[in-house]
């Protein structure tokens, strides 16, 4: 991240962290057991608790939470007010929940305050993987360490399950994918940021989950010198800065926003091992004179493998009303400026809208290759490493040329259903076919035509690319070498479209 000075911003008083060494080894094994225990990381959240279930932001969401939380007597319902919404809760809840004996001393360690017996969080606490991440309320200012949100938990998901060798989480914040990967595995595990706040939490997050990290400040790439990782994982700063708003570590990334995103993919080979893989979850404006998988190869070079999925991202308004909320959260004078501000400047940039993108890169194992570029649209980001694989085969084979296309097996994405429909009364000419999935997948719905939907269906029965072509050359009446063009250039776009996945053997190897 780019260093800022601190500024004056929010309502909110950050906990000091110099008396968290009052909680030891045993007592944060104490508190993980009583947390999981309590199946925490497992609850269902109420339908106040998220954003669907109002289409509210959690500050105006509040009073309904705290409600439904305070009437719910399971100890993970005072966890979540306690930790999750930093709500102020009677301290017999607490003490169902925790245990008395904890309760004091986190309040000793400066995490709990309690005044007339009732007990409020200094820190947010999120559970993700059985790993406990302690971090900041992000109203909290220039210096606030933001807790992992749902783009993080996007990350996350497709970090591989079991890891090897080494990883760097550049710009870490509380250490989320620091943390995660050397609970999968990691042999050695490098978290870097430029801001100290950032990095004191990373560090007793790691004490407190008994886990081993090398935490290094500075910005970027800085801290690394010359060294190269196995994996490389990122989620930059990636809001847009309004010159009048003041600056927040966590939160922007530059002018337009994406300005640090950019930076991370300019300096990621020069750090990635042989075959590595690096990955940036991360917003960018929409430019008219590059869609954003050329502008993330520009900056990578010419070498590496890259594959983009992107999302449209949160319209304007939203953008200008959610940024606005965090330098104000109680909604007064102060959000109502900060709202104006944030959408002047997006509408003095011309950012009209944004992509939300998930990029995953893997570097050469030989310096002279040059790699391929895929991006493409999706509904939803994988929710796995496998899946991604996945896709990355499919590529592999797409750009493998028509030969090694004919001899490969291929089959449907899983979830995909076939649609034929028709008007009432209109005849069987005026049908259409199409591929669609059931809930949202990294392919979208797509339209075939008659022989695209026959063609389809045969590589779902059939052992091979060729044996479909045989058999479509059959049905068409012609000769195999004048539709095999026409099935492989189909499998070819299926490919590249995620429609269609290889059926066996590996290309690249799961680190």
């Amino acid at each position: 991240m780019l260093r800022r000075p601190p500024t004056e911003q929010g309502s909110k008083v950050l906990a000091d962290l110099d008396r968290l060494d009052v909680i030891t080894t045993e007592r944060s094994r104490e508190l993980r057991r009583r947390v999981l225990a309590a199946k925490y990381a497992e609850r269902i959240p109420v339908q106040s608790e998220t954003y669907a279930g109002t289409l509210m932001p959690e500050e105006l969401r509040r009073p309904l939470i705290e409600r439904a939380l305070l009437r719910d007597a399971h100890p993970a319902a005072g966890i979540a007010l306690l930790f999750s919404h930093l709500a102020t809760v009677p301290g017999p809840i607490v003490d169902r929940a925790l245990g008395r004996e904890v309760r004091r001393w986190l309040a000793d360690a400066g995490v709990l305050h309690i005044e007339d017996g009732r007990v409020t969080s200094a820190l947010r606490l999120h559970v993700a993987d059985g790993v406990f991440i302690w971090s900041d309320d992000p109203s909290g200012g220039a210096d606030a360490v933001m807790p992992p949100g749902p783009t993080t938990v996007d990350l996350i998901r497709v970090m591989p399950e079991t890891l090897s060798g080494s990883v760097a989480d550049i710009g870490t914040g509380p250490g989320s994918f620091a943390l995660i990967a050397a609970r999968r595995g990691a042999t050695r595990v490098v978290a870097t940021d430029v801001n100290p706040r950032a990095l004191e939490l990373a560090r007793f997050n790691a004490r407190f989950n008994e886990l081993t990290l090398e935490v290094r400040e500075g910005d970027m790439f800085a801290p690394l010198g010359d060294e190269r990782f196995d994996r490389v994982l990122s989620q930059p700063p990636y809001v847009t800065h309004p010159p009048s708003e003041p600056g927040v570590t966590f939160l922007h990334g530059g002018e337009k926003g994406d300005e640090l995103a950019f930076r991370f993919l300019d300096g990621l080979g020069a750090h990635l091992a042989p075959d590595g893989i690096g990955m940036a979850l991360f917003d960018s404006p929409v430019r008219i004179e590059a869609d954003i998988g050329d502008r993330v190869r520009r900056a990578l070079g010419a070498a590496p493998d890259v594959v983009v999925f992107s999302q449209p991202g949160i319209a304007m308004d939203r953008q200008a009303l959610g940024y606005a909320a965090l330098a104000d959260p109680t909604f007064g004078q102060r959000y109502r400026d900060a709202a104006v501000r944030y959408r002047d400047h997006l509408e003095r940039q011309r950012i009209d809208a944004v992509t939300h993108s998930l990029v995953i890169v893997r570097a050469p194992r030989r310096s002279d290759a040059a790699g391929w570029t895929m991006s493409i649209e999706v509904a939803r980001f994988p929710e796995r490493w496998a899946e991604a694989l996945e896709f990355i085969r499919g590529i592999e084979l797409a750009v493998a040329g028509e030969e090694a296309i004919a001899e490969a097996h291929v089959r449907p994405r899983d979830g995909m259903t076939m649609h034929i429909e028709r008007a009432a009364g209109a005849s069987r000419d005026a049908e259409t076919r199409s591929v669609r999935f059931a809930r949202p997948s990294i392919a979208l719905d797509r339209e075939l035509t008659p022989a695209g939907a026959v063609i389809f269906d045969l590589l779902a029965a059939e052992a091979s690319v060729g044996s479909a072509i045989l058999r479509f050359a059959k049905a068409m009446e012609r000769p195999p070498a004048e539709v095999r063009p026409l099935v492989t250039s189909f499998v070819k776009d299926c490919l590249v479209r995620a429609l269609l996945v290889p059926a066996d053997g590996e290309v690249i190897a799961v680190r």
